[in-house]
Protein backbone atom coordinates (compact mmCIF):
# COMPACT_ATOMS: atom_id res chain seq x y z
CA UNK A 1 0.00 0.00 0.00
CA UNK A 2 1.33 3.51 -1.01
CA UNK A 3 0.18 6.75 -1.46
CA UNK A 4 -0.70 8.59 -5.08
CA UNK A 5 3.03 9.78 -5.85
CA UNK A 6 4.04 10.43 -9.18
CA UNK A 7 7.02 7.70 -8.25
CA UNK A 8 3.95 4.87 -7.71
CA UNK A 9 1.67 5.87 -10.67
CA UNK A 10 3.85 5.65 -13.37
CA UNK A 11 4.00 3.15 -15.94
CA UNK A 12 7.50 1.53 -15.11
CA UNK A 13 5.92 1.01 -11.37
CA UNK A 14 2.81 -0.17 -13.25
CA UNK A 15 5.16 -2.97 -15.08
CA UNK A 16 7.04 -3.96 -11.78
CA UNK A 17 4.02 -4.85 -10.18
CA UNK A 18 3.19 -7.23 -12.67
CA UNK A 19 6.19 -8.64 -12.99
CA UNK A 20 6.65 -9.45 -9.69
CA UNK A 21 3.43 -10.23 -9.44
CA UNK A 22 2.09 -8.08 -6.54
CA UNK A 23 -1.69 -6.20 -6.20
CA UNK A 24 -0.68 -2.31 -5.91
CA UNK A 25 -3.36 -0.41 -3.43
CA UNK A 26 -3.07 3.06 -2.77
CA UNK A 27 -4.45 5.01 -0.22
CA UNK A 28 -7.10 8.16 -0.18
CA UNK A 29 -5.64 11.33 -2.06
CA UNK A 30 -4.99 14.39 1.03
CA UNK A 31 -5.84 11.70 3.95
CA UNK A 32 -2.30 10.20 4.69
CA UNK A 33 -3.58 9.03 8.06
CA UNK A 34 -4.54 6.45 6.18
CA UNK A 35 -0.65 5.13 5.41
CA UNK A 36 0.26 5.90 8.72
CA UNK A 37 3.14 3.58 9.04
CA UNK A 38 4.73 4.03 5.80
CA UNK A 39 4.34 7.69 6.20
CA UNK A 40 6.16 6.74 10.03
CA UNK A 41 8.72 4.94 8.15
CA UNK A 42 9.79 7.59 5.28
CA UNK A 43 9.87 9.94 8.90
CA UNK A 44 12.54 7.93 10.34
CA UNK A 45 14.85 7.31 7.47
CA UNK A 46 15.11 10.48 6.63
CA UNK A 47 16.13 11.60 10.33
CA UNK A 48 18.65 8.65 10.34
CA UNK A 49 20.20 9.87 7.04
CA UNK A 50 20.72 13.16 8.94
CA UNK A 51 23.18 11.70 11.51
CA UNK A 52 26.86 12.05 10.97
CA UNK A 53 26.92 7.97 10.72
CA UNK A 54 23.85 6.86 8.71
CA UNK A 55 25.47 2.82 9.37
CA UNK A 56 25.56 3.60 12.98
CA UNK A 57 22.11 4.88 12.90
CA UNK A 58 20.78 1.96 11.13
CA UNK A 59 22.71 -0.50 13.37
CA UNK A 60 21.39 1.20 16.20
CA UNK A 61 16.81 1.21 15.04
CA UNK A 62 17.87 -2.61 14.01
CA UNK A 63 18.52 -3.52 17.38
CA UNK A 64 16.46 -1.14 19.51
CA UNK A 65 13.02 -2.99 20.32
CA UNK A 66 9.59 -1.56 19.37
CA UNK A 67 6.87 -1.11 22.05
CA UNK A 68 4.13 -2.81 20.27
CA UNK A 69 6.11 -6.22 19.67
CA UNK A 70 9.20 -5.61 22.63
CA UNK A 71 11.50 -7.32 20.11
CA UNK A 72 13.64 -5.56 17.95
CA UNK A 73 13.66 -5.59 14.03
CA UNK A 74 17.20 -7.69 14.01
CA UNK A 75 15.83 -10.28 15.81
CA UNK A 76 12.59 -11.04 14.16
CA UNK A 77 14.15 -10.92 11.16
CA UNK A 78 17.16 -12.85 11.94
CA UNK A 79 16.38 -14.81 15.02
CA UNK A 80 19.33 -13.04 17.29
CA UNK A 81 20.37 -9.67 18.21
CA UNK A 82 23.27 -7.76 16.64
CA UNK A 83 26.11 -6.27 18.04
CA UNK A 84 26.19 -2.42 18.69
CA UNK A 85 28.63 -0.11 20.40
CA UNK A 86 26.91 -1.24 23.31
CA UNK A 87 28.44 -2.90 25.74
CA UNK A 88 26.20 -6.03 26.40
CA UNK A 89 26.87 -9.57 27.87
CA UNK A 90 27.52 -13.03 25.34
CA UNK A 91 24.64 -14.68 26.44
CA UNK A 92 22.29 -11.83 24.81
CA UNK A 93 23.50 -12.67 21.24
CA UNK A 94 23.28 -16.12 21.23
CA UNK A 95 20.60 -17.39 18.43
CA UNK A 96 17.21 -17.84 20.10
CA UNK A 97 13.94 -16.78 18.00
CA UNK A 98 10.96 -15.01 19.72
CA UNK A 99 7.68 -16.35 19.97
CA UNK A 100 5.74 -15.23 16.69
CA UNK A 101 2.54 -15.58 17.98
CA UNK A 102 3.14 -13.57 21.07
CA UNK A 103 4.19 -10.87 18.93
CA UNK A 104 1.24 -11.14 16.82
CA UNK A 105 -0.46 -10.60 19.98
CA UNK A 106 1.07 -7.92 21.34
CA UNK A 107 0.84 -5.85 17.68
CA UNK A 108 -2.97 -6.37 17.82
CA UNK A 109 -3.43 -5.40 21.60
CA UNK A 110 -1.22 -2.16 20.83
CA UNK A 111 -3.54 -1.38 17.61
CA UNK A 112 -6.66 -1.96 19.56
CA UNK A 113 -5.13 0.63 22.36
CA UNK A 114 -4.08 2.96 20.09
CA UNK A 115 -7.59 3.04 18.45
CA UNK A 116 -9.36 3.39 21.29
CA UNK A 117 -7.56 6.95 22.96
CA UNK A 118 -7.63 7.96 19.44
CA UNK A 119 -11.28 7.65 19.67
CA UNK A 120 -11.50 8.78 23.19
CA UNK A 121 -9.84 12.35 22.18
CA UNK A 122 -11.15 13.14 19.29
CA UNK A 123 -14.57 12.23 19.83
CA UNK A 124 -15.05 9.80 16.98
CA UNK A 125 -18.17 8.70 15.92
CA UNK A 126 -19.28 6.60 12.93
CA UNK A 127 -20.60 8.10 9.79
CA UNK A 128 -23.62 6.80 7.56
CA UNK A 129 -22.81 5.00 5.11
CA UNK A 130 -22.87 5.75 1.36
CA UNK A 131 -24.41 4.11 -1.54
CA UNK A 132 -23.99 4.75 -5.43
CA UNK A 133 -25.30 7.58 -6.59
CA UNK A 134 -26.26 9.16 -2.87
CA UNK A 135 -25.30 13.49 -3.10
CA UNK A 136 -22.33 14.71 -1.39
CA UNK A 137 -20.78 17.38 -0.94
CA UNK A 138 -16.56 17.92 -0.40
CA UNK A 139 -14.07 19.46 1.64
CA UNK A 140 -10.53 18.55 2.21
CA UNK A 141 -8.64 19.48 5.31
CA UNK A 142 -7.38 23.39 4.99
CA UNK A 143 -11.19 24.53 3.25
CA UNK A 144 -13.31 26.28 4.91
CA UNK A 145 -16.97 25.45 3.39
CA UNK A 146 -18.80 22.33 1.86
CA UNK A 147 -18.74 24.18 -1.67
CA UNK A 148 -18.29 21.00 -4.05
CA UNK A 149 -20.88 18.65 -4.73
CA UNK A 150 -20.83 15.20 -6.57
CA UNK A 151 -22.09 11.88 -6.85
CA UNK A 152 -21.03 8.54 -5.60
CA UNK A 153 -19.24 6.57 -8.56
CA UNK A 154 -18.19 3.34 -7.00
CA UNK A 155 -16.13 2.44 -3.71
CA UNK A 156 -12.45 1.52 -3.51
CA UNK A 157 -10.84 -1.66 -2.51
CA UNK A 158 -9.75 0.72 0.67
CA UNK A 159 -12.16 1.14 3.50
CA UNK A 160 -14.06 4.79 3.34
CA UNK A 161 -12.90 5.11 0.44
CA UNK A 162 -14.98 6.23 -2.79
CA UNK A 163 -14.88 7.97 -6.13
CA UNK A 164 -16.95 10.51 -6.89
CA UNK A 165 -18.55 12.90 -10.20
CA UNK A 166 -18.64 16.45 -9.75
CA UNK A 167 -20.58 18.76 -11.71
CA UNK A 168 -17.75 19.61 -14.13
CA UNK A 169 -16.74 16.09 -14.45
CA UNK A 170 -14.22 15.38 -13.03
CA UNK A 171 -13.74 12.31 -10.60
CA UNK A 172 -12.21 12.75 -7.51
CA UNK A 173 -10.83 10.07 -5.33
CA UNK A 174 -12.02 11.26 -1.57
CA UNK A 175 -11.99 9.61 1.86
CA UNK A 176 -15.36 9.09 3.96
CA UNK A 177 -13.46 11.95 5.94
CA UNK A 178 -13.64 14.46 3.56
CA UNK A 179 -17.21 13.37 2.03
CA UNK A 180 -20.61 15.21 3.61
CA UNK A 181 -23.83 13.16 2.50
CA UNK A 182 -26.79 15.68 1.45
CA UNK A 183 -30.07 15.27 2.97
CA UNK A 184 -32.65 14.87 0.48
CA UNK A 185 -34.83 17.46 1.16
CA UNK A 186 -31.85 19.86 0.44
CA UNK A 187 -30.85 17.80 -3.02
CA UNK A 188 -34.14 17.85 -4.14
CA UNK A 189 -36.10 20.44 -6.18
CA UNK A 190 -39.37 21.81 -4.15
CA UNK A 191 -42.58 20.56 -5.33
CA UNK A 192 -44.38 22.13 -7.38
CA UNK A 193 -48.05 21.39 -8.56
CA UNK A 194 -48.25 21.37 -12.42
CA UNK A 195 -52.33 22.06 -12.38
CA UNK A 196 -51.59 26.24 -10.45
CA UNK A 197 -51.15 28.89 -13.03
CA UNK A 198 -47.34 29.80 -13.17
CA UNK A 199 -48.25 33.37 -11.40
CA UNK A 200 -49.79 31.51 -8.34
CA UNK A 201 -46.72 29.30 -7.84
CA UNK A 202 -44.26 32.10 -7.84
CA UNK A 203 -46.56 34.15 -5.42
CA UNK A 204 -44.70 33.31 -1.79
CA UNK A 205 -46.69 35.61 0.79
CA UNK A 206 -50.46 37.02 0.20
CA UNK A 207 -51.22 39.57 -2.28
CA UNK A 208 -51.16 42.92 -2.81
CA UNK A 209 -54.54 43.36 -2.69
CA UNK A 210 -55.12 41.35 0.46
CA UNK A 211 -53.17 43.88 2.30
CA UNK A 212 -54.64 46.51 1.14
CA UNK A 213 -57.89 44.90 2.35
CA UNK A 214 -56.42 44.20 5.46
CA UNK A 215 -55.03 47.76 6.26
CA UNK A 216 -58.55 49.55 5.12
CA UNK A 217 -60.25 47.08 8.05
CA UNK A 218 -58.27 48.25 11.00
CA UNK A 219 -57.64 51.86 11.44
CA UNK A 220 -54.80 53.21 12.53
CA UNK A 221 -53.74 54.23 15.36
CA UNK A 222 -51.67 57.67 16.28
CA UNK A 223 -48.07 57.15 16.82
CA UNK A 224 -47.31 56.39 20.44
CA UNK A 225 -45.83 59.62 22.15
CA UNK A 226 -42.75 59.06 24.47
CA UNK A 227 -43.74 59.84 28.24
CA UNK A 228 -41.74 62.45 30.17
CA UNK A 229 -39.06 60.71 32.51
CA UNK A 230 -40.02 61.92 36.30
CA UNK A 231 -36.99 60.20 37.91
CA UNK A 232 -33.48 60.39 36.05
CA UNK A 233 -31.87 56.83 37.10
CA UNK A 234 -28.28 56.02 37.22
CA UNK A 235 -27.03 52.54 35.76
CA UNK A 236 -27.03 51.10 38.48
CA UNK A 237 -30.59 51.61 39.72
CA UNK A 238 -29.80 54.67 42.13
CA UNK A 239 -32.19 57.89 41.67
CA UNK A 240 -30.46 61.23 41.04
CA UNK A 241 -32.28 63.66 43.60
CA UNK A 242 -30.58 67.11 42.04
CA UNK A 243 -29.24 69.80 44.53
CA UNK A 244 -32.12 72.78 45.06
CA UNK A 245 -29.45 75.70 44.71
CA UNK A 246 -28.25 74.34 41.42
CA UNK A 247 -31.46 74.69 39.86
CA UNK A 248 -31.47 78.12 38.75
Amino acid sequence: MTDNGPQFSAEQFRRFAAEYDFHHVTSSPHFPQANGMAERAVRTAKWILKQDDPHQALLSYRSTRTEPTKESPARLLMGREIRTTLPVLKESLQPMWPDLEKVKTNDVKAKQCYEKYYNRKYSTKPLPPLSIGDRVRLKIDGEKAWTTTATVQRQEVTPRSFTLETERGDTPRRNRRHIQLVSQEHSSPPNIDPSRPKDQQRQCGPSEQDLVQSKSEFPSEPPCSPKPLSQVVTRFGRTVKPNPKYAS
